[in-house]
């Protein structure tokens, strides 16, 4: 009974280069007015938070710099731990999770409080203020903490080894340069009488006129018997 081979697959065409686009100054400046946008706008509800946490009006302002500041710089501290070990690395995720948490909360928070009819100034539960006000001590220790997982590994990084130097490479033609036939191990290298190398150019003094002093001096000398 005759048996059939399946079909063999055939291989993929390959994929072409695609042209990539560059990002341009343009790009660049509509990220920076969509996040200022959104920077703008929580600031005004976290603002209020702290005023109803019993923040001095101007302190309050700190706030949300804290809490979008710890959001804004978790994802430098992302890029900047992505070779460090697991554990540092799951602390700046850790960070970035938790202030996102919390400012998503309190926008949240500042939003339905604010939604009863009737009501114009915020005003908080004692829970409430008692979590809240635990934010600055917490972010007091967290930027302590990733200061020292950034400083420690955030400026580990493999430099390219450096290319052999001149000298080196003369050395290494020297040792591994071939014996001439006959030679034993032993004895020392000896170059041919037609290597321009063996010649050895000794250094001249350039001659320069004596002055007339100096050599009516030594013809005197010369004279008298003097050396």
């Amino acid at each position: 009974m005759p048996t059939s081979t399946p079909p063999q697959p055939e291989h993929p065409a390959p994929i072409p280069d695609r042209p990539r686009h560059r990002s341009l100054p343009f790009d660049r400046l509509v990220i920076l007015l969509l996040g200022a946008c959104g920077c703008v706008l929580s600031f005004d509800s976290l603002r209020q938070v702290a005023l109803a946490t019993h923040v001095r009006p101007d302190l309050s302002y700190l706030f949300p710099v804290v809490i979008d500041g710890f959001i804004a710089y978790g994802v430098r501290a992302i890029l900047l731990l992505r070779d460090a070990p697991r554990n540092a690395r799951l602390y700046a995720w850790t960070l970035f999770g938790a202030a996102t948490a919390a400012s998503l909360w309190a926008n949240s928070l500042h939003s339905v409080r604010l939604n009863s009819p009737g009501t114009h100034v915020l005003v908080l539960g004692n829970h409430t203020v008692a979590v809240l006000s635990t934010i600055a001590p917490m972010a007091l220790g967290g930027a302590t903490h990733l200061h020292i997982l950034v400083t420690r590994h955030g400026r580990t990084q493999h430099r390219p080894p450096r290319p052999p130097s001149r000298r080196l490479h003369q050395r290494a033609g020297r040792r591994h340069r071939p014996r001439p036939p006959g030679s034993r191990p032993g004895e020392p290298r000896r170059r041919p009488r037609g290597d321009p190398g063996s010649r050895t150019v000794r250094w001249q003094r350039p001659h320069r006129p004596r002055p007339a002093c100096v050599a009516q001096g030594l013809s005197r000398r010369r004279r008298w018997g003097y050396s």
